[in-house]
């Protein structure tokens, strides 16, 4: 199984089968392209659409019904909670298995959204800007892909805007915190206060909570601890 394949065209799903990958948790995106739905041979897809929000490559997007509501303009924009219920039903509708809770969506939007998906039997990926890892993990998120994307999440806020700025920093979806110099990197013990649950391997003192299935023990740098 691979949760991060392209899955565009009839080579795709070759390549795919002649690894032995059999199942695909697939999306349409920019740098996956266009699911080929039609390829045959094929491995297994479990599809991901966006929820809750405008988006070009929702699998809804060229649905009759969705286009002028789901078109995304210079930034992408949070649907009303009414067409975020319709959006979930008819998402289901077309095969969907997971949901992808994108960063603009606010906590009580993705607290709604993660309850209802799970009513559904959906999966649901965060990625979260606007609503806080605390409040999406409380919430019962299943899955926080790319721990380059979510460790922003555990750096205090103080710390957030002057890493934005510096050229270490900085990274297409936010700020890369092994990026930045080891000088400039709030200590664990910080970070442990205001990182909750969060599974984060950046904050040692948080992996007694991820017992059993963290990575190997190695050092943290800028302490004179390791991550256990």
């Amino acid at each position: 199984m691979d949760g991060l394949a392209g899955m565009s065209s009839q080579g795709q799903a070759n390549a795919n089968l002649y690894m032995g990958v059999t199942t695909v948790v697939a999306r349409n995106d920019s740098r996956h392209g266009i699911v080929d739905f039609f390829a045959n041979p094929s491995p297994h897809l479990y599809l991901v659409d966006s929820i809750g929000t405008t988006d070009n490559w929702s699998l809804l997007a060229k649905h009759p019904e969705w286009a002028l509501k789901l078109r995304q303009g210079a930034r992408p924009m949070e649907l009303s909670p009414e067409d975020t219920s319709r959006q979930l039903v008819d998402t289901a509708r077309l095969g969907t298995r997971v949901l992808w809770l994108g960063p603009n969506l606010t906590a009580a939007n993705t607290q709604w959204i993660i309850a209802q998906a799970h009513r559904m039997g959906l999966v649901t990926y965060g990625e979260f800007v606007s609503t806080p890892y605390r409040v999406g993990i409380e919430a019962g998120v299943d899955a926080l892909p790319e721990m380059g994307r979510y460790e922003l999440g555990v750096i205090p806020t103080s710390y957030r805007s002057r890493w934005w700025k510096t050229r270490q920093g900085r990274c297409k979806h936010g700020l890369r915190l092994r990026g930045a110099a080891a000088a400039h990197r709030p200590s664990p013990t910080r970070i442990c206060r205001l990182s909750g649950r969060a599974p984060c391997r950046v904050d040692a003192h948080s992996q007694h909570l991820l017992r059993g299935i963290a990575w190997a023990s190695k050092p943290v740098e800028g302490t004179c601890r390791r991550a256990a």
